[in-house]
């Protein structure tokens, strides 16, 4: 697998990360299509610079199939097809309450903000 590394100034780099073992509650995916969504624009533009910094992996919003599940994933299984949802809402403010989670006043980005296998990413 082959990833693009934001590495500041306008610049990326696409390389392999290292290999990651899967944790007890991570999956691993094969990618097979990743969007470059506005977030991923405001990255490249230095606009999340301070937040994300630099040798972080970009590209969020994916969809491919699972190569393997951590040993507490008991709903998912190796072969399935899976759509990321790159959205962690914290489930506590009045939007989360209220169904909106997708407008969450702490809303963070899976690939972006340090989660899981994806603060892993970070180099």
């Amino acid at each position: 697998m082959k990833a693009a590394f934001y590495r500041g100034n306008k610049t990326f780099t696409i390389e392999a990360p290292p290999e990651q073992p899967v944790n007890a509650d991570d999956v691993k995916i094969e990618v097979a299509y990743c969007g470059i969504c506005g977030t991923d624009m405001h990255v490249y533009h230095g606009v999340m610079d301070e937040r994300i910094t630099h040798n972080r992996v970009i590209g969020h919003e994916m969809s491919g199939r699972i190569l393997e599940v951590g040993t507490n994933v008991n709903d998912l299984k190796a072969g399935d097809p899976v759509v990321v949802r790159p959205l962690v809402a914290c489930g506590e403010c009045a939007a989360c309450k209220n169904g909106y989670s997708h407008v969450c006043k702490q809303l963070t980005f899976l690939g972006l903000d340090s989660h899981g296998a994806f603060k892993r990413l970070h180099y």
